[in-house]
Protein backbone atom coordinates (compact mmCIF):
# COMPACT_ATOMS: atom_id res chain seq x y z
CA UNK A 1 0.00 0.00 0.00
CA UNK A 2 2.69 1.93 0.87
CA UNK A 3 4.56 1.35 -2.17
CA UNK A 4 1.48 2.44 -4.36
CA UNK A 5 0.94 5.32 -3.04
CA UNK A 6 4.54 6.57 -3.16
CA UNK A 7 3.78 6.03 -7.00
CA UNK A 8 1.32 7.60 -7.00
CA UNK A 9 2.82 10.80 -5.17
CA UNK A 10 5.34 10.72 -7.38
CA UNK A 11 3.50 10.67 -11.10
CA UNK A 12 1.35 13.07 -9.76
CA UNK A 13 4.31 15.69 -8.64
CA UNK A 14 6.27 14.66 -11.94
CA UNK A 15 2.88 15.85 -13.82
CA UNK A 16 2.59 19.08 -11.65
CA UNK A 17 6.68 19.83 -12.27
CA UNK A 18 6.28 18.81 -15.77
CA UNK A 19 3.19 21.42 -16.49
CA UNK A 20 4.73 24.24 -14.49
CA UNK A 21 7.91 23.75 -16.42
CA UNK A 22 6.40 23.85 -20.00
CA UNK A 23 4.04 27.09 -18.32
CA UNK A 24 7.87 28.65 -17.58
CA UNK A 25 8.96 27.41 -21.07
CA UNK A 26 6.61 29.18 -22.97
CA UNK A 27 6.47 32.33 -20.87
CA UNK A 28 10.01 33.14 -21.37
CA UNK A 29 9.66 32.28 -24.83
CA UNK A 30 6.67 34.79 -25.33
CA UNK A 31 8.66 37.11 -23.03
CA UNK A 32 12.26 37.22 -25.22
CA UNK A 33 9.75 37.32 -28.29
CA UNK A 34 8.26 40.38 -26.89
CA UNK A 35 10.79 42.61 -24.86
CA UNK A 36 14.45 41.33 -26.73
CA UNK A 37 15.57 44.08 -29.40
CA UNK A 38 16.60 47.22 -30.26
CA UNK A 39 14.97 50.38 -27.80
CA UNK A 40 15.61 54.09 -27.73
CA UNK A 41 16.48 55.27 -24.38
CA UNK A 42 17.30 58.56 -22.83
CA UNK A 43 20.78 58.84 -22.55
CA UNK A 44 21.55 59.66 -19.21
CA UNK A 45 19.13 57.13 -18.13
CA UNK A 46 20.80 53.67 -19.28
CA UNK A 47 25.05 53.24 -19.31
CA UNK A 48 24.44 50.52 -22.37
CA UNK A 49 26.77 51.18 -25.40
CA UNK A 50 24.74 53.14 -27.55
CA UNK A 51 24.25 52.05 -31.36
CA UNK A 52 23.37 55.10 -32.63
CA UNK A 53 22.76 58.32 -31.51
CA UNK A 54 19.29 61.00 -31.69
CA UNK A 55 17.84 64.20 -30.63
CA UNK A 56 14.11 64.56 -29.67
CA UNK A 57 13.02 67.57 -30.45
CA UNK A 58 9.68 68.96 -28.99
CA UNK A 59 8.09 72.19 -29.26
CA UNK A 60 4.57 72.82 -26.78
CA UNK A 61 1.74 74.84 -28.54
CA UNK A 62 0.74 76.59 -25.52
CA UNK A 63 4.23 78.20 -25.31
CA UNK A 64 4.51 78.84 -29.25
CA UNK A 65 0.74 80.68 -29.40
CA UNK A 66 2.14 84.11 -27.84
CA UNK A 67 4.71 84.40 -30.15
CA UNK A 68 2.10 83.56 -33.83
CA UNK A 69 -0.20 86.30 -31.68
CA UNK A 70 2.87 88.95 -31.66
CA UNK A 71 3.97 87.98 -35.07
CA UNK A 72 0.44 87.99 -36.46
CA UNK A 73 -0.80 91.22 -35.01
CA UNK A 74 2.62 92.84 -35.94
CA UNK A 75 2.43 91.80 -39.90
CA UNK A 76 -0.64 93.27 -39.76
CA UNK A 77 0.36 96.82 -38.43
CA UNK A 78 2.84 96.42 -40.83
CA UNK A 79 0.27 96.29 -43.82
CA UNK A 80 -2.08 99.01 -42.23
CA UNK A 81 0.56 101.28 -41.73
CA UNK A 82 1.50 101.30 -45.68
CA UNK A 83 -1.66 101.58 -46.48
CA UNK A 84 -1.49 105.12 -44.97
CA UNK A 85 1.20 105.80 -46.82
CA UNK A 86 -0.62 105.09 -50.33
CA UNK A 87 -0.45 107.59 -52.79
CA UNK A 88 -3.00 110.61 -52.79
CA UNK A 89 -4.57 108.94 -56.06
CA UNK A 90 -4.75 105.55 -54.85
CA UNK A 91 -6.49 106.37 -51.57
CA UNK A 92 -9.24 108.79 -53.01
CA UNK A 93 -10.09 105.46 -55.25
CA UNK A 94 -9.95 102.93 -52.58
CA UNK A 95 -12.47 105.84 -50.78
CA UNK A 96 -14.66 106.21 -53.77
CA UNK A 97 -18.26 106.13 -53.00
CA UNK A 98 -20.27 103.18 -54.95
CA UNK A 99 -22.42 105.94 -57.54
CA UNK A 100 -26.30 105.32 -56.26
CA UNK A 101 -29.54 104.56 -58.69
CA UNK A 102 -30.94 107.90 -57.85
CA UNK A 103 -28.11 109.59 -59.33
CA UNK A 104 -28.23 107.27 -62.47
CA UNK A 105 -32.44 108.26 -62.74
CA UNK A 106 -31.87 112.09 -62.60
CA UNK A 107 -29.41 112.46 -65.41
CA UNK A 108 -30.93 112.01 -69.35
CA UNK A 109 -29.12 109.47 -71.31
CA UNK A 110 -29.76 108.37 -75.13
CA UNK A 111 -28.25 105.19 -74.34
CA UNK A 112 -29.92 102.68 -72.57
CA UNK A 113 -29.09 101.51 -68.76
CA UNK A 114 -26.98 98.55 -69.26
CA UNK A 115 -24.85 100.05 -71.65
CA UNK A 116 -24.30 102.73 -69.39
CA UNK A 117 -23.23 100.14 -66.33
CA UNK A 118 -20.59 98.74 -68.97
CA UNK A 119 -18.95 101.56 -69.79
CA UNK A 120 -18.91 102.49 -66.44
CA UNK A 121 -17.32 99.54 -65.68
CA UNK A 122 -14.94 99.30 -68.26
CA UNK A 123 -13.80 103.09 -67.51
CA UNK A 124 -12.94 102.19 -64.06
CA UNK A 125 -11.27 98.76 -65.14
CA UNK A 126 -8.98 100.80 -67.38
CA UNK A 127 -8.32 103.71 -64.56
CA UNK A 128 -7.48 101.12 -61.76
CA UNK A 129 -5.09 99.14 -64.12
CA UNK A 130 -3.88 102.71 -64.78
CA UNK A 131 -2.97 103.55 -61.06
CA UNK A 132 -1.58 100.28 -61.11
CA UNK A 133 0.89 100.68 -64.26
CA UNK A 134 1.67 104.43 -61.99
CA UNK A 135 2.14 102.51 -58.35
CA UNK A 136 3.27 99.35 -59.56
CA UNK A 137 5.80 99.09 -56.42
CA UNK A 138 3.47 99.84 -53.81
CA UNK A 139 0.43 97.40 -55.27
CA UNK A 140 3.58 94.67 -55.13
CA UNK A 141 4.32 95.89 -51.60
CA UNK A 142 1.11 95.65 -50.38
CA UNK A 143 0.01 92.52 -52.26
CA UNK A 144 3.46 90.60 -50.61
CA UNK A 145 2.24 92.31 -46.77
CA UNK A 146 -1.30 90.56 -47.22
CA UNK A 147 0.09 87.33 -48.17
CA UNK A 148 2.46 87.41 -45.01
CA UNK A 149 -0.08 88.48 -42.98
CA UNK A 150 -2.96 85.73 -44.14
CA UNK A 151 0.23 83.54 -43.60
CA UNK A 152 0.89 83.96 -40.17
CA UNK A 153 -3.01 83.93 -39.68
CA UNK A 154 -3.18 80.45 -40.75
CA UNK A 155 -0.05 79.27 -38.83
CA UNK A 156 -1.95 81.01 -35.54
CA UNK A 157 -4.71 79.08 -36.27
CA UNK A 158 -3.12 75.65 -36.70
CA UNK A 159 -0.67 75.56 -33.78
CA UNK A 160 -0.21 72.03 -32.27
CA UNK A 161 2.05 70.76 -30.00
CA UNK A 162 5.38 69.07 -32.86
CA UNK A 163 7.50 66.64 -32.24
CA UNK A 164 10.50 65.35 -34.60
CA UNK A 165 13.51 63.02 -33.86
CA UNK A 166 16.51 63.66 -35.54
CA UNK A 167 19.65 61.70 -35.73
CA UNK A 168 23.52 61.92 -36.55
CA UNK A 169 22.46 60.79 -40.17
CA UNK A 170 19.77 63.23 -41.09
CA UNK A 171 22.34 66.12 -39.48
CA UNK A 172 25.30 64.51 -41.69
CA UNK A 173 23.08 64.52 -44.79
CA UNK A 174 21.83 68.29 -43.99
CA UNK A 175 25.33 69.25 -43.53
CA UNK A 176 26.64 67.38 -47.15
CA UNK A 177 23.30 68.33 -49.24
CA UNK A 178 22.19 71.44 -47.68
CA UNK A 179 22.00 74.31 -50.46
CA UNK A 180 20.24 77.84 -49.29
CA UNK A 181 17.39 78.49 -51.57
CA UNK A 182 16.77 82.05 -52.89
CA UNK A 183 15.45 84.94 -50.84
CA UNK A 184 16.04 81.90 -47.90
CA UNK A 185 16.99 83.65 -44.77
CA UNK A 186 18.77 80.20 -43.61
CA UNK A 187 21.31 80.98 -45.71
CA UNK A 188 24.63 80.13 -43.84
CA UNK A 189 23.36 76.33 -43.32
CA UNK A 190 22.27 76.45 -39.69
CA UNK A 191 21.21 73.21 -38.72
CA UNK A 192 19.16 74.62 -35.79
CA UNK A 193 17.00 76.93 -38.10
CA UNK A 194 16.34 73.83 -40.20
CA UNK A 195 14.70 71.81 -37.59
CA UNK A 196 12.71 74.68 -36.02
CA UNK A 197 11.18 75.24 -39.80
CA UNK A 198 9.92 71.24 -39.39
CA UNK A 199 8.68 71.72 -35.86
CA UNK A 200 6.86 74.88 -37.68
CA UNK A 201 8.76 77.85 -35.95
CA UNK A 202 10.57 79.17 -38.93
CA UNK A 203 9.96 82.53 -40.38
CA UNK A 204 10.68 84.44 -36.69
CA UNK A 205 13.51 87.34 -37.46
CA UNK A 206 16.50 86.39 -36.10
CA UNK A 207 15.82 87.41 -32.23
CA UNK A 208 12.65 86.11 -32.43
CA UNK A 209 13.72 83.03 -33.61
CA UNK A 210 16.50 82.53 -30.54
CA UNK A 211 13.83 83.13 -28.18
CA UNK A 212 11.37 80.46 -29.41
CA UNK A 213 14.37 78.41 -29.71
CA UNK A 214 15.08 78.86 -25.97
CA UNK A 215 11.55 79.03 -24.35
CA UNK A 216 9.29 76.43 -26.20
CA UNK A 217 11.91 73.90 -27.66
CA UNK A 218 12.65 71.02 -25.77
CA UNK A 219 16.16 68.77 -26.57
CA UNK A 220 16.31 65.27 -25.30
CA UNK A 221 19.27 63.21 -26.53
CA UNK A 222 18.58 59.66 -26.80
CA UNK A 223 20.37 56.59 -27.77
CA UNK A 224 19.47 52.97 -29.62
CA UNK A 225 20.57 50.36 -27.59
CA UNK A 226 20.22 46.36 -27.60
CA UNK A 227 17.59 45.04 -25.47
CA UNK A 228 18.44 41.85 -23.21
CA UNK A 229 15.94 40.22 -21.11
CA UNK A 230 16.64 40.23 -17.55
CA UNK A 231 14.69 37.03 -16.53
CA UNK A 232 14.89 37.09 -12.87
CA UNK A 233 13.45 40.66 -12.69
CA UNK A 234 10.67 39.56 -14.42
CA UNK A 235 10.00 36.24 -13.13
CA UNK A 236 7.44 37.94 -10.53
CA UNK A 237 5.16 38.08 -13.71
CA UNK A 238 4.82 34.60 -14.85
CA UNK A 239 2.18 33.23 -12.68
CA UNK A 240 0.18 36.02 -13.31
CA UNK A 241 0.59 36.17 -17.51
CA UNK A 242 0.32 31.63 -17.19
CA UNK A 243 -2.00 32.01 -14.03
CA UNK A 244 -3.94 28.76 -15.91
CA UNK A 245 -1.09 26.25 -16.16
CA UNK A 246 0.76 27.66 -13.25
CA UNK A 247 -2.27 27.30 -10.78
CA UNK A 248 -2.86 23.42 -12.18
CA UNK A 249 0.88 22.66 -11.79
CA UNK A 250 1.07 24.46 -8.48
CA UNK A 251 -2.17 22.39 -7.57
CA UNK A 252 -0.55 18.92 -8.46
CA UNK A 253 2.25 19.44 -6.39
CA UNK A 254 0.21 20.60 -3.46
CA UNK A 255 -2.12 17.09 -4.21
CA UNK A 256 1.21 14.71 -4.19
CA UNK A 257 2.44 16.35 -0.81
CA UNK A 258 -0.31 15.83 0.83
CA UNK A 259 -1.61 12.87 -0.89
CA UNK A 260 -0.94 10.53 2.49
CA UNK A 261 -2.80 12.32 4.91
CA UNK A 262 -5.88 13.09 2.85
CA UNK A 263 -5.72 9.23 2.17
CA UNK A 264 -5.45 8.37 5.70
CA UNK A 265 -8.27 10.99 6.39
CA UNK A 266 -10.29 8.97 3.75
CA UNK A 267 -9.79 5.49 4.94
CA UNK A 268 -9.66 6.12 8.94
CA UNK A 269 -12.16 8.69 9.27
CA UNK A 270 -10.36 10.29 11.76
CA UNK A 271 -9.20 13.96 10.90
CA UNK A 272 -6.81 13.74 13.80
CA UNK A 273 -5.11 11.09 12.64
CA UNK A 274 -4.12 13.12 9.24
CA UNK A 275 -2.93 16.21 11.66
CA UNK A 276 -0.62 13.42 13.63
CA UNK A 277 0.78 12.89 10.27
CA UNK A 278 1.37 16.23 9.09
CA UNK A 279 3.17 17.09 12.14
CA UNK A 280 5.63 13.75 12.06
CA UNK A 281 6.63 14.32 8.39
CA UNK A 282 7.05 18.37 9.07
CA UNK A 283 9.41 16.82 12.03
CA UNK A 284 11.75 14.80 10.02
CA UNK A 285 11.90 17.02 7.68
CA UNK A 286 13.10 19.57 9.95
CA UNK A 287 15.31 16.83 11.44
CA UNK A 288 17.21 16.35 8.10
CA UNK A 289 17.24 19.62 7.30
CA UNK A 290 19.36 20.09 10.14
CA UNK A 291 21.82 17.28 10.41
CA UNK A 292 22.14 17.86 6.33
CA UNK A 293 25.73 18.29 6.76
CA UNK A 294 26.57 15.04 9.02
CA UNK A 295 25.05 12.82 6.68
CA UNK A 296 28.00 10.11 5.03
CA UNK A 297 27.34 10.78 1.76
CA UNK A 298 26.84 14.48 1.73
CA UNK A 299 30.28 14.26 3.35
CA UNK A 300 31.97 12.37 0.89
CA UNK A 301 30.90 13.85 -2.00
CA UNK A 302 31.48 17.62 -0.49
CA UNK A 303 35.22 15.65 -0.07
CA UNK A 304 35.59 14.61 -3.82
CA UNK A 305 34.04 17.71 -4.64
CA UNK A 306 36.95 19.64 -2.96
CA UNK A 307 39.67 17.51 -4.20
CA UNK A 308 38.38 18.01 -7.78
CA UNK A 309 38.43 21.44 -8.02
CA UNK A 310 41.70 21.33 -6.37
CA UNK A 311 43.62 19.62 -8.95
CA UNK A 312 41.76 21.08 -11.64
CA UNK A 313 43.17 25.08 -9.65
CA UNK A 314 46.55 23.23 -10.06
CA UNK A 315 46.40 22.29 -13.54
CA UNK A 316 44.81 25.41 -14.58
CA UNK A 317 47.83 27.43 -12.88
CA UNK A 318 50.53 25.24 -14.39
CA UNK A 319 49.25 25.93 -18.13
CA UNK A 320 48.63 29.70 -17.71
CA UNK A 321 52.04 30.08 -16.41
CA UNK A 322 53.45 27.79 -19.12
CA UNK A 323 51.33 29.90 -22.30
CA UNK A 324 52.41 33.35 -20.26
CA UNK A 325 56.20 31.88 -20.44
CA UNK A 326 55.53 31.09 -24.21
CA UNK A 327 54.41 34.88 -25.42
CA UNK A 328 56.24 36.95 -22.91
CA UNK A 329 57.91 39.52 -24.60
CA UNK A 330 61.28 38.16 -23.62
CA UNK A 331 60.33 35.06 -25.45
CA UNK A 332 59.81 36.34 -28.34
CA UNK A 333 62.18 39.59 -28.96
CA UNK A 334 65.18 38.43 -27.16
CA UNK A 335 66.11 39.63 -23.60
CA UNK A 336 65.06 43.61 -22.80
CA UNK A 337 67.85 45.89 -21.61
Amino acid sequence: MRTTVSRIRLSIALLGCGVLAASLFDWTLALRATEHGFAWVGAETSSAPALETAEIWQASAGCERPYFVRAALQSKARLKSYYDLAPDEVRAWQNRSPRSDSQQQGAYRLASASDQDVRRRNAEMEYEARLHAQHAEWYATVYKLEILANQWEQRLNSVSDQRVIIGDAARASFDANWMPAAGSANRNGNFEGHVLSLLGLGGFPGDEEKAVEADCVQITPVKKILQTVNYFHEIWRWPFDRAAAFAIGLELVLIALLLPPIILWLVTGDPEAAKRHVRRSVRRFVTKVRTFHKNKFIVRSLAVTRASLARARVFLTKRFKHAAAETSPGATFGPLY
